[in-house]
């Protein structure tokens, strides 16, 4: 024997390590995680818009009309001659009797007329002048009219207008000449004497009916 202890396995046992020795002896690293490459994905394909046979026939959806739109297009059509549009608008007046009640008020249209004689392009000038002569015929009407005297007020109302626009003319001649001058002064006498002439033949109606009573 040459003096080393021996194991129960009969091999003699390793020296003790100091630390230092084990500063030494590299470690091996940690493993680190590699990071997981993701996997492409497929693309989704957009499901597919299948169209219905019914949906194929069923017609396509018309913007709604107002009624004056729908009124306009059914005068444009009888105007080109369209007997059935013509047709189609007299059944409308039938059922709808308010519509030629005002389309056919040929006294607002005159009353119309002239505002815009008068007011031109100033939108405050035409309402003043429409609510004005909407009062006088207010005030000339009273509370229970008789159809005479509701056409004698509207004369009157007109005749009114025709005056106080041909006074207008006649008071701004501008660079007109003597005679055009003229002209227009006569013509705002005859527009007075047709509007005394209707205040007249009113004041005369309404005394007749004051004594038949």
């Amino acid at each position: 024997m040459d003096g080393r202890r021996t194991t129960a396995t009969g091999r003699a046992p390793e020296p003790p390590r100091s630390p230092d020795q084990d500063e030494c002896v590299p470690k091996p690293a940690p493993a680190t995680p590699q990071p997981r490459t993701p996997r492409p994905r497929k693309p989704v394909a957009p499901a597919a818009q299948t169209v219905g046979k019914e949906d194929a026939d069923a017609p396509a959806v018309q913007p709604t009309l107002t009624r004056s739109e729908a009124l306009q297009i059914l005068v444009d059509r009888a105007n080109r001659g369209s007997k059935s549009a013509l047709h189609c608008l007299r059944q409308l007046m039938n059922q709808c009797p308010e519509v030629w009640q005002e389309v056919g008020d040929l006294t607002r249209h005159a009353e119309l007329a002239w505002t815009h004689l008068v007011g031109g392009d100033n939108k405050l000038v035409l309402e003043a002048v429409k609510r004005h002569v909407a009062r006088m015929k207010g005030e000339l009407a009273g509370p229970a009219p008789t159809p005479i005297e509701r056409l004698l007020i509207e004369q009157v109302a007109l005749s009114w207008l025709a005056s106080r626009h041909a006074e207008i003319a006649a008071a701004t001649p501008g660079t007109s000449s003597l005679g055009e001058a003229k002209v227009r002064l006569k013509r705002a006498e005859s527009a007075q004497r047709r509007h005394l002439a209707s205040l007249k033949t009113m004041t005369e109606l309404r005394l007749y009916c004051t004594r038949q009573k």
